[in-house]
C-alpha cells in the first residue's frame, strides 16, 4: 500500500511538472528614476579574450539603497552565435528617466572594439 502511494504521488508529481524546457521567456522592468544619469564616461578595452566574444559596454545602474547612480564596469562575454550584442541604455520619458536592459538580437556577430581602444559609454546621454 504504501509503495502504490508513493509511485502515485511521483506520478503525479511528474505530469504536472510537464516536459523539461529550456527557459526562453525575457522579463523587462522599468522603473521611473527622477535622477537622470552622470554624464558620458570613457572606459577603455581590456584585452579581448580567447575565445569569440563581444563587448558589453559599461554603463550607469541605478541603486536605490544610496539612492544614486553606480558605475558597471564594461567587459567581454562569450559571443551567442547568429546573434549580437545591443546595448542597454538610458531614456528620459514622463516617469523619469527608464533603464532598457542591453540584450541578444539575431545578427551577425559585430567586430567589437580593440584592446586599448577608448569607448565612450552610450547608457548616461541625457536628452
Amino acid at each position: 500500500m504504501k509503495a502504490r502511494s508513493v509511485i502515485l504521488i511521483a506520478g503525479v508529481a511528474l505530469a504536472l511538472a510537464g516536459p523539461a524546457q529550456p527557459a526562453v521567456a525575457q522579463v523587462r522592468v522599468g522603473i521611473g528614476v527622477e535622477i537622470g544619469p552622470p554624464p558620458v564616461r570613457t572606459e577603455v578595452v581590456a584585452p579581448r579574450p580567447a575565445y569569440p566574444a563581444e563587448w558589453v559596454r559599461g554603463y550607469w545602474m541605478w541603486d536605490p539603497a544610496v539612492h544614486r547612480h553606480v558605475w558597471v564596469e564594461g567587459r567581454w562575454v562569450r559571443a551567442r552565435p547568429g546573434y549580437r550584442w545591443v546595448d542597454g541604455g538610458w531614456r528620459h520619458s514622463r516617469n523619469g528617466w527608464v533603464w532598457t536592459e542591453g540584450r541578444w538580437r539575431s545578427g551577425r556577430l559585430g567586430r567589437g572594439p580593440s584592446a586599448g581602444e577608448p569607448v565612450p559609454e552610450r547608457g548616461g546621454e541625457r536628452r
